[in-house]
Parts: C-alpha cells; structure tokens; sequence
C-alpha cells in the first residue's frame, strides 16, 4: 500500500514556506488541477514537460518514460505559444494536441483548459497554453510554462498527490533513462532540505543529427559547456553545474523557497538553479544519461538549438568555436580562496583583503593583483565581501553567486583574456590533461573524455604550470544504437 502524504504532516516552518509560495506565487492552473484529477489523487512520481512547437515527436519522447519505483506517473505537458509564435509552431501545437487526445472541456470555466489522459505509465495531465486569453506573453515563454508545470507538481505534492519527494523537469525532445525516477531516490530518499540537495542535474548526452554537419555543431557546443564546468570546478566555484532545464529533479520546499522558475524567455534554468544553490547544493546525478536532441532550435534565443545554428554560421564563415581562456578560471580560482580565507577568519581585521588576495595570487603564475582587484572592485566584489567577512564563508560565497561569477568571466574575456579556440583552450587547460588531444582526436571520443572527468569528481588541479597528475583518455561509453547517442566518427 502507498503511504499517504496526508498523514506526514509538515514541518511548520516548510509548511508556512510552501503555503505562502501556492497562496502568494503559484500560478492559477495550480488551484484548479483537482478537477481534472480524480478527487483523491495520488502518483508515485511527477513530470513536467513544455511543448512549444514540437509535433508527434512530443510522443517519442512520452513514450520513453520509464516506470518509477513508487507507482503511477503523473506527466505534466504544457502546451504553449504566445502571440508571436510563427504559424508552424501553431501547427505543431495543434499536432500535439490532438496527438494526446484532442481539445476537450477539462476546466472549462475556469480559466485555462486542463485534460487528463491515459498513459502507460500513469497519466497525463495536458494544460492547453494556445487558446485565444490563454497565450503566453512573448517576453516568458518557456519560463512561465516551465512554472506553470513545476506550479500544479508542487500544489499536488503538497497535499500529498505525489508521494516522491522530487519534482521532474525536462522537455519534449529527450529521451529518459530507465533509472530516471529512482536515481534521486537511490541518491537522497526522503532528505530534508537542510540534509540533502536543492537540485539534481541528470547526466546527458545530445543525439547525433543524420546531417553531420549539425552533429559535429551539437558535440563542439556539448564540449564547450563541459570545459566549461570543469573549468568552474577546477577554480572551486559552487556553482560548477550545468543548468540544462530538460536535466532537473527539483526539491518541492527548494522550489517554493526560491520561488519558482522565473518568468524568462530563455534562461530559466540558469536563473532557478543560481537560486536553488544559496538553498542547498546542486548535484549531479551520474548513470546512464538523458538523451537531449541535437537539433537546430529557434524557440528560445540561447540554448542548445541556438548554439548550435551559430555554430553553424561560424563554420560557414570559417570562424573558430570560441572557448573561455583557461586563465580566466585561474584567476577566478584566486578571488575564491580568498573568499574562503575571508570566510574562514583567516584574514585578521586589520589586514587588508587585498593583501590576501596577493598572497592566494602569488601561488599561481602571471596574475595581476591590481587588475584583478580592479576588476572586483568593478564588479561589487569587493564591498560586498568586506561587508559579509564576518558572516562566514558560506555567506561570501552565495554573495558572490552564479550570476556574478558569470559577469566575473565575461568581463575578463571581453577586456583582458579574448576567446580561444575550443580545441585550444582543452589542450591548454590544466584542469582537463587529456595528453592525447596532441594528436589526431574525433569530436565524439572528445565528448566521452571530458563527461568521464566531471563523472570522477575527482579534485581538479588548478590553473597554472602542467602538474604530473594526468588523466588518462577514456573510450566511449556504450549506449544503445537505437538511441542513436553519437559514438561515430564526425
């Protein structure tokens, strides 16, 4: 028998949290989602997925949900356009609609239509965003479907609709794993939030598209994102995680704290998880990936689809893929152990913290205190972390968050250390050491060895002269050809 949520009464200081997030933040389709459900619902697990544009192939990937440990699975698909969404993704719309069932009445009456359909694994619960008064505003997009999705898991969870403690988001173009809904469990179970993780992040991989063209784009733009959290994770930044909407298991009180996904047109994950992170930690859930699409995307104006058709446009003008100087994390690595020392108490009172930040300089070659101070000082660095230093380094380093490590990175790239070529900057990056890239390597081999480094969690060495540590190159992982994860040469 599955046990009933009703009957394990919240803590007070979660309940007032998840109260006041329903009552004050939650959208409207979250007061209504009982009456499309049955009037006692209850599913072992929850899914929310936003389709915008996607066609029948939203079925492939409905189809690939896979059973999960505590029962039925309620799948949340919200579809979505706005205003100015082109006349295809009206189609496609339409497409999906009557691909899941057709419109019917749901709600009617109550704002926006709801329907409940069977699937294999449980139900789907369909929220029709593309009905005249019903759109979307252009500037929210997928953030405000996102949030209406994570919105009607959390109502139900909180009533004890959903017995897993972890709310699922993804997309309409991936396929899952067959451990997908237990990972989280295995990794945390039932954790309170002060015990356990904020956030999960799921392993991925992008499919290879038939036109290499557009394979050898989604494997550069893949690589770039992964040299890019090592790069993090090698400087110690908390932030070193991908923020992959299509990759998230939220936790519900995280969520609400936090305050939901932001209403973004892009860049909803980024903005959440930079939240979630001061909450709890952000970790990644290793095993068999999330297979995400490969494809050329004009939905959102950043993200996989478009980095990959800019990629495209560089190729075609003979440009190079642009990767962050390894520098850049090397001095990044600088200001957050001076940080930590700050944190720490370290740093008596009557030093300054430039001084610290000298010293931490001096370990690591051809960094310009003053110029980095500068820049720091720039940034709001500087008066923030004098003005916190004797509220801990956990204090410090929330301060100095994601979105401001971000403009930390970019205003070093933009002013001091340009772009490099990605196949330069991972044969450059100490904190990569794949002595192979020397010589002839495929991008896909590439790929395999840097998702095997993040899958270590193995410290990385820092920034600086080539230590003996090396690791050594890894094949790829084999992973069902049906599932068409590139492991061919392109």
């Amino acid at each position: 028998m599955q046990p009933n949520r009703r009957e394990q009464p919240r803590r007070p200081a979660a309940g007032k949290a998840l109260r006041k997030y329903l009552a004050r933040y939650a959208e409207p389709e979250s007061e209504r989602t009982h009456e499309c459900l049955a009037a006692e619902p209850h599913y072992g697990h929850v899914l929310c997925i936003p389709a915008h544009g996607e066609g029948e192939g939203l079925l492939q990937s409905l189809a690939s949900v896979p059973e999960g440990p505590r029962g039925r699975i309620l799948i949340i698909v919200v579809v979505n356009e706005t205003n100015s969404s082109p006349e295809w993704v009206r189609e496609a719309n339409q497409v999906s609609l009557a691909a899941l069932g057709g419109r019917g009445a749901g709600a009617a009456g109550h704002g926006s239509p709801m329907q409940r359909r069977q699937h294999p694994r449980g139900d789907l619960l369909v929220i029709d965003r593309t009905q005249s008064g019903l759109l979307l505003p252009a500037e929210q997009g997928v953030g405000l479907a996102r949030k209406i999705g994570a919105d009607v898991a959390l109502a139900l969870w909180t009533t004890g609709g959903i017995e897993s403690p972890w709310i699922h988001c993804s997309d309409a173009d991936v396929l899952f794993p067959a451990d997908y809904f237990s990972r989280p469990l295995a990794a945390a179970g039932d954790a309170p939030l002060e015990d356990g993780p904020a956030a999960f992040v799921y392993d991925f991989r992008h499919l290879t598209e038939p036109d290499p063209e557009v394979a050898r784009a989604a494997l550069r733009y893949e690589i770039f994102l992964r040299y890019t959290v090592l790069g993090l994770r090698s400087a110690g930044s908390r932030y070193a995680f991908h923020t992959i909407g299509s990759t998230l298991a939220l936790s519900p009180l995280a969520y609400a704290m936090a305050r939901g996904f932001p209403r973004r047109r892009a860049a909803e994950d980024f903005h959440l998880l930079a939240k979630l992170a001061k909450l709890g930690p952000v970790r990644a859930l290793r095993g068999e990936p999330i297979l995400l699409s490969g494809r050329i995307s004009t939905r959102v104006p950043f993200g996989t689809g478009a980095g990959i058709a800019k990629e495209l446009e560089r190729v075609e003008a003979g440009a190079f893929y642009p990767a962050y100087d390894p520098r850049i994390f090397a001095w990044l690595g600088v200001w957050l152990r001076t940080l930590t020392a700050l944190g720490e108490g370290k740093l008596p009172s009557e030093r300054s913290l430039r001084e610290c930040l000298s010293e931490h300089a001096a370990a690591v070659p051809d960094v310009d205190t003053a110029l980095l101070h500068e820049i720091l000082v720039e940034l709001g660095a500087v008066g923030a972390a004098e003005a916190g230093r004797r509220r801990g380094t956990r204090h410090l380093h929330e301060r100095f968050d994601a979105l401001r490590t971000l403009r930390f990175i970019h205003r070093l790239r933009d002013h001091h250390f340009p772009s490099i070529p990605l196949e330069a900057a991972i044969r450059q990056a100490p904190f990569i050491q794949l002595d192979t890239l020397d010589g002839p390597r495929d991008l896909a081999s590439t790929r395999e060895a840097l998702a095997q480094i993040e899958a270590s969690d193995k410290p990385l060495p820092r920034a600086g002269p080539r230590g003996s540590e090396v690791h050594s190159p890894v094949s790829p992982s084999s992973i069902d050809e049906k599932r068409r994860l590139s492991g061919s040469e392109v």
